[in-house]
C-alpha cells in the first residue's frame, strides 16, 4: 500500500502489511497514514473507468481490488431554503448504500492480508454492504444485526 501503520502515541512503525490493531509498545490503537501522491494526473485519471479506484492516488496500492461496477454516483442541484446545495446520489451504487465505498476499500485490504473470515455488526446498511463486498472477495462474512433491525 502507499502509506504505513504507525502508532500515533509512540510514533512505533508498522509498515503497511500488520493484523495489529494496537501497539506493542504502549496498547494505543494504530493509525493508518497514506503517503502524499508525487502528483495527482487529472488527464489521466479522466481516461480511467468512471469507479472508485480511478483515483489510484489517493488510495492505498491494491494488486486486485474488489469492486462490484460500482460507479461515479452523480450530483444532483436542490434548494434547501435560499441556500442551493449539490447532493450526491449514493442509493446509485450496487447496494444502495454510501457504505459501498467503504466496504469495498476494507474486503479489498482484507483480502490482500489473506483474511478468510471477518465479522461485522450492524443494524443494516454496513451488513448489507459488507456482506456483498465479502462474496465477491470470496470472504467468510459473520453479521450480527440487532433483533429491531
Amino acid at each position: 500500500m502507499n502509506g504505513e501503520i504507525h502508532c500515533t502515541s509512540c510514533d512505533a512503525n508498522y509498515g503497511s502489511q500488520t493484523l495489529a490493531h494496537r501497539c506493542t509498545s504502549c496498547g494505543e490503537a494504530l493509525s493508518f497514514a497514506a503517503a502524499a501522491a508525487a502528483f495527482f494526473p487529472r488527464e489521466e485519471i479522466a481516461l480511467r473507468p468512471a469507479t472508485m479506484w480511478r483515483y489510484a492516488e489517493a488510495l492505498p496500492a491494491f494488486e486486485r481490488p474488489i469492486f462490484l461496477g460500482e460507479p461515479t454516483t452523480p450530483l444532483l442541484p436542490v434548494q434547501c431554503g435560499a441556500v442551493p446545495l449539490l447532493a450526491k446520489c449514493e442509493y446509485t451504487l450496487p447496494t444502495g448504500s454510501y457504505k459501498d465505498r467503504g466496504a469495498a476499500l476494507l474486503m479489498t485490504y482484507l483480502s490482500e492480508l489473506g483474511i478468510e473470515e471477518a465479522v461485522e455488526d450492524s443494524s443494516g446498511n454496513a451488513g448489507a454492504s459488507m456482506a456483498a463486498y465479502a462474496a465477491r472477495a470470496g470472504l467468510q462474512l459473520k453479521v450480527f444485526c440487532p433483533a429491531s433491525a
